[in-house]
């Protein structure tokens, strides 16, 4: 979304957007799996859902479908992603403070 609002194009941009608009495939089990895992969570205050997968599996895909609903029924979701490598401290909450700065 940078490169394009500089005018500059991206080659992973226009396919990941290619992905997301063709819908999920195959993962509806998991969807409704994670989705009545929403419904089962206490609504006091937040909750966490760990979702692991081999590489591969749609894990993305399927938490920003997940995302997507949720947002639409008007719920905050926040998604954060933290790599191995990472020497940020509190690496798995610096993507989770940057989602709640841009809401």
């Amino acid at each position: 979304q940078i490169l394009r609002t500089l005018g500059e194009s991206s080659a992973r941009g226009p396919e990941r957007d290619v992905m997301r608009d063709a819908g999920l495939v195959g993962r509806e089990h998991e969807l409704a799996t994670l989705l009545e895992a929403v419904e089962q969570a206490p609504t006091t205050g937040p909750s966490v859902i760990l979702l692991h997968a081999s590489s591969g599996f749609g894990k993305t895909r399927l938490l920003d479908e997940l995302s997507s609903r949720l947002h639409a029924a008007g719920s905050l979701c926040l998604v954060g992603r933290c790599f191995e490598r990472d020497a940020t401290p509190y690496k798995a909450l610096d993507g989770l403070v940057d989602a709640l700065a841009l809401e």
